[in-house]
């Protein structure tokens, strides 16, 4: 009967180590799980903090870029204020002159103009001259040629006097740079709407070059009128006026 009794006690001692290798095998496994689950954590906190870490970075590169921007903007309205400046200077060789007397006439201010010939060069344009030998930069002429014995040619163009203007200078001259080299031409400048007596008048030939200075007195409209007077037959030629000014 003793013998079965000792059998009894080795089962039950096995059972224990076997249950108490479980629970340490339990426990060890719990140890290892809440290791790496505080791991985990661990580099998730420091996922969190390198995020905000580069988040505040990137606050701080798009505050300075906004700053740049600013500062260029600055930069930008202070450059066009100097441009500005430097086109109001600069305004007298050539601007248009509209509602003061100031600045040379060009010819697109015209109110009206005639063309001095109607074979497609005979337009009133805005062209560098050179009268009497000397070059002028500002000029406004139209191109005629005479195509028989009795063929004439002129045109004219009109121009609005600026408010406080007192007078009118200028040059009126044929432009060397023509083809043709002999021909008259009849210059005149009128008070519009009085187109039978001009204010000033000449007759020039190639080479010829004259300035006029006229008052302006009472008078709201001004026509400049070239008239070809004779020339080379086929030749073309440019007349009209430069350096025209009205001054207060």
């Amino acid at each position: 009967m003793a013998e079965p009794a000792k059998k009894r006690r080795v089962t039950v001692d096995r059972i224990r180590l076997v249950f108490d290798a479980v629970m340490t095998l339990t426990a060890v496994v719990s140890i290892v799980f809440a290791v790496m689950k505080d791991r985990e954590a661990d580099e998730k906190a420091e996922d969190l903090a390198l995020s905000q870490e580069q988040e505040q970075s990137l606050s701080v590169e798009i505050t300075n870029l906004v700053q740049e921007v600013d500062e260029g903007d600055a930069e930008v309205e202070a450059l066009q204020s100097q441009l500005d400046e430097l086109q109001a200077t600069d305004a007298p060789t050539g601007d248009p002159v509209s509602g003061e007397a100031s600045g040379f006439v060009v010819e697109d201010t015209a109110v009206d103009s005639e063309p001095c010939d109607n074979f497609g060069y005979g337009d009133w344009v805005e062209q560098a001259v050179q009268y009497g030998g000397e070059p002028y930069s500002r000029g406004f002429n139209c191109g005629m040629a005479k195509g028989s014995s009795t063929d004439t040619g002129g045109g004219s163009i009109d121009f609005l006097v600026p408010a406080g203007s007192t007078s009118l200078s200028g040059l009126a001259g044929i432009d060397q740079n023509s083809d043709a080299t002999e021909m008259r031409v009849a210059f005149a400048i009128y008070s519009v709407p009085d187109t039978t007596d001009p204010i000033w008048s000449a007759e020039l030939g190639y080479g010829d070059v004259e300035s006029f200075d006229v008052d302006l007195a009472g008078v709201s409209r001004v026509r400049f009128e070239v008239t070809m007077l004779d020339a080379e037959e086929d030749e073309r030629f440019q007349a009209g006026y430069a350096d025209v000014q009205f001054t207060a």
